[in-house]
């Protein structure tokens, strides 16, 4: 007798996968329409968002299986789009499957029909052990290309503090995250200038040094960050030590030294440090015979000492620090961006962004959809393989062509983000950061306003017979400039035009 009343189980493995119009609505309405054509009356189904079939150890799945075992007479049978959806575990299956007939209830795979026969038990069996080398082949494909990613120089784990995971050109990395990369730099630098680590870290917390949620940094924690590799740009995993391909936080040499001083194999240093709270602005300015401007201290005639400015090769320069650091601080103020010019920025961003996601989300669904596709292909084969229609060899060259496509629609999908937030969040710090320049630089700890100086004029600033020379921009300051000189082709949208009447 035809089951009548039946309920369906559908399941994505990965949180991106989970959104409007994802495969999970496909898988659904395919067990809807399934459940219609053969006159079933359709109940729940129960909707797995990115939980792992590795085991049964599910929310939905669980409490699918409390409905069953406390309503055994109203379900007579499970709909899943395929044995996959279910479990990748063929133990688990059987369990699962045993936990259903033990109930008097069928289970139904959709996509993958078999008859209650010797040869049908037979084919679901294969379907279960396929999925289960599905899921084996998976795990050993991304430990090898964990292992490929690192020989290439890529760091593919969750990053450590100082860094943050990206992905450039479709690859997984890591680039150098602020502030705390700066922070993390400043501390191998005082630990290299004579500080003790913990001295060091004091001086970083006191600055404003944390981790990510807000917290302090401990002192186990900063110690191994003192010793971690990948700062100085290497990677250490499966036993072998590789050079990344990212952005190091300290160069390999200053690595070295700090590793000597953990050691205790270097004498304790003078606390002399060359990049000085006290000079923020040096190396920043070019003097006219091409040298950049240095800084020190210079002791008066009745010993008092007095900070100068000045270029060490052609000694023409020499400027009292405070005057040459108003003079900076007042050529910052020249730079602010008007909430004019942000408002607009903002929304040309914000518009691009939204076609932006709108494309990745069309993407997406190609991908799902065809994914789908292939996984029915790869089903098709099975059958005319056991048929005698394929040969085994013809079917495993189709069924790896399949996988393979599968495998890389799926690392593309990994790759398309589908949120704007963090853009959104550094877009608005970087704006507001824009429209007062000079208080930024000013309220920067050292490194912070050195990283910021070189963003602002990545060439330095010409300094000549006393006066700044017109130094190369950032690209935000040749914006603004273009803006105020009335040559700005933004187009305003809707609701914004008065932004151009000022």
């Amino acid at each position: 007798m035809s089951p009548k009343h039946v309920i369906g189980y559908c399941r994505v493995s990965t949180t991106e996968q989970v959104r409007e119009g994802a495969s999970l609505d496909v898988q659904e309405r395919i067990l809807r329409e399934h459940a219609a054509r053969q006159g079933w009356e359709m109940g729940k189904v129960y909707v797995e968002k990115g939980e792992s079939a590795k085991t049964t150890n599910r929310t939905e799945l669980q409490a699918m299986l409390r409905h069953c075992k406390e309503n055994p007479k109203k379900v007579d049978a499970v709909l899943v789009y395929k044995i996959d959806r279910l479990t990748r575990n063929t133990e688990n299956y059987y369990q699962l499957k045993g936990f259903f007939t033990a109930l008097g209830i069928e289970l139904v795979s959709v996509g993958e029909p078999v008859e209650n026969t010797p040869v049908g038990r037979f084919v679901e069996g294969m379907f279960a052990n396929v999925a289960q080398l599905d899921n084996d082949m998976r795990s050993e494909r991304c430990r090898n290309g964990m292992k490929e990613a690192v020989r290439n120089g890529r760091y593919v784990w969750k990053a450590p503090l100082g860094y943050k995971n990206v992905t450039v050109n479709g690859k997984k990395n890591i680039t150098p995250e602020e502030p705390q990369a700066a922070f993390i730099a400043r501390g191998f630098n005082l630990v290299d200038n004579g500080y003790t680590p913990t001295e060091a870290l004091r001086v970083l917390e006191k600055d404003g040094f944390r981790q990510r949620n807000g917290k302090h940094v401990a002192f186990t924690h900063w110690s191994k960050l003192l010793r971690h590799t990948l700062y100085a740009g290497h990677i250490s995993a499966f036993g072998d030590v590789v050079k990344g391909s990212f952005t190091p936080i300290v160069d390999t040499v200053l690595f070295e030294r700090v590793q000597q001083t953990l050691r205790g194999n270097s004498a304790k240093l003078p606390v002399y440090r060359k990049q000085r709270d006290d000079f923020p602005l040096r190396g920043l300015f070019v003097c006219t015979c091409g040298k950049h401007l240095t800084a020190s201290w210079s002791r008066g005639r009745h010993g008092k000492r007095y900070p100068f400015y000045h270029c060490a090769k052609c000694k023409g320069v020499r400027r009292r620090k405070d005057d040459l650091e108003a003079e900076f601080s007042n050529l910052l103020a020249d730079k602010n961006m008007d909430e004019n010019l942000a408002t607009l920025l903002r929304i040309a961003i914000a518009e691009n962004l939204k076609i932006k996601l709108e494309d990745n989300e069309k993407r997406k669904r190609e991908i799902e959809h065809r994914i789908l596709e292939l996984e029915d292909e790869q089903a098709h084969i099975v059958k005319k393989n056991i048929a005698g229609t394929f040969n085994d060899e013809m079917a495993k060259r189709l069924t790896e062509k399949a996988e393979a496509e599968i495998n890389e629609l799926h690392q593309e999908l990994a790759t398309i983000p589908t949120t704007a937030e963090r853009v959104e969040h550094f877009v608005e710090y970087g704006l507001l950061v824009m429209r007062d320049v000079q208080t930024a630089w000013q309220t920067f700890p050292l490194l912070q306003k050195q990283r910021f100086q070189s963003f602002l004029f990545p060439e330095g600033v010409p300094f000549d017979h006393g006066k700044f020379g017109t130094p190369k921009t950032a690209l935000v300051l040749e914006i603004k400039t273009t803006f105020r000189d009335g040559k700005l082709l933004l187009v305003a949208p809707r609701g914004v035009e008065p932004l151009l009447t000022a």
